[in-house]
């Protein structure tokens, strides 16, 4: 009893005396309906006040938590009050916000389309210089060098932000494989030097056993130099 009194905002005594005049006129002849009646829609009546209120009072708080974490912003340009909404429109509801705020939803909606047009004006021109810098270094350059290009230049751009533009140009660096000598072939019909030293590199008097060995020194062109040298033992 006591809480229902208190859920509904009314001394504990006035509602004992309403539920006492209740089960007594349910009790008397069908004349007295009228005010068992009435005093449902008194109950019914103090129900939706009670509602009414809670809404108001969360209604209040919205407002307070908005002007609590606005406060940096309430005497600012329009343009940080729209910033402050759009990084918490999951967390108040807009109406609220521009009531705080002391701005238009018109406005607000404006300056979100003008936000998102200079968004993809500055995409647009990142992207154009990243193609520039992959294909002015031959297809060769990924996204970390270029996005240190782009901050030479004076973007202020993430790598990982390059990186996904470039997956959008479909741009993917070639990344040459490491030439890899091949010393021995031994698929062909000429005839094959006999191994007359056989690994026995220890002799008994100097200048008997000659060694030599090929140096490969890359050139243009995918091409190599062997620079022949020898060795004595």
């Amino acid at each position: 009893m006591g809480e229902l009194a208190e859920e509904l905002g009314i001394p504990k005594s006035t509602l004992h005396q309403w539920m006492g005049q209740y089960r007594e006129l349910k009790n008397e002849p069908a004349a007295s309906i009228d005010r068992v009646r009435d005093l449902e829609a008194e109950i019914k009546e103090l129900r939706r006040l009670l509602q009414e209120k809670e809404h108001k009072l969360t209604d209040t708080e919205e407002e307070l938590a908005i002007v609590k974490k606005s406060s940096a912003h309430l005497q600012q340009t329009k343009e940080l009050r729209f910033q402050f909404m759009e990084n918490h429109r999951s967390e108040f509801r807009l109406e609220k916000m521009c009531e705080v705020l002391q701005v238009s939803r018109s406005g607000y909606y404006k300056w979100r389309a003008a936000k998102t047009s200079a968004q993809k004006l500055r995409k647009a021109e990142i992207m154009e210089r990243i193609q520039y810098h992959f294909f002015d270094h031959k297809r060769r350059y990924g996204s970390p060098k270029i996005t240190r290009l782009l901050h030479q230049e004076g973007y202020t751009v993430t790598e990982r932000t390059v990186s996904i533009y470039m997956r959008e140009m479909k741009l993917r660096s070639v990344v040459s494989k490491p030439y890899r000598v091949q010393t021995t072939d031994s698929n062909h019909s000429d005839p094959i030097a006999p191994n007359t030293l056989n690994q026995k590199f220890k002799v008994a008097t100097p200048n008997t056993v000659w060694v030599t060995d090929i140096t490969y020194i890359p050139c243009r062109g995918n091409q190599q130099e062997n620079l022949p040298g020898r060795y004595r033992c």
